[in-house]
């Protein structure tokens, strides 16, 4: 099962089967790999202007340290979307709301530590 998994993924990330996401998506995917970042399909259409320098300024869950299941978790439990929302909505101040954001998320680092 193991070979199989590593042939499909050799597979899947041929440039060849990348150029098919890519294209058939219509740029909706992004792909992983740096070769495609300047993809002629985000000149096609001013709404992917952003997309080739996406990894400019995002980062991976866990940011600057590795992904990791605590950081999935902090993801998607939308701690820290609801701390932004917080503060904006003026529910909390934000030195409030960072500090419950801080509860939470190493309450869920020490379950996964």
């Amino acid at each position: 099962m193991q070979d199989l998994a590593k042939e499909f993924l050799d597979w899947h990330f041929q440039k060849e089967q990348q150029e098919k996401f890519l294209t058939a998506s219509q740029g909706y995917n992004q792909p992983l790999l740096h070769a495609f970042t300047m993809h002629p399909i985000y000149a096609s259409n001013p709404k992917f202007y952003f997309a080739p320098y996406i990894a400019w300024y995002s980062h991976a869950d866990g940011w600057p340290g590795p992904p990791n299941a605590a950081s999935e978790v902090v993801w998607n439990q939308f701690i820290i979307p609801d701390t932004a929302a917080e503060c904006a909505t003026g529910k909390a101040t934000p030195e409030e709301a960072v500090k419950k954001a801080e509860f939470q998320m190493k309450r869920i680092y020490r379950r996964y530590a």
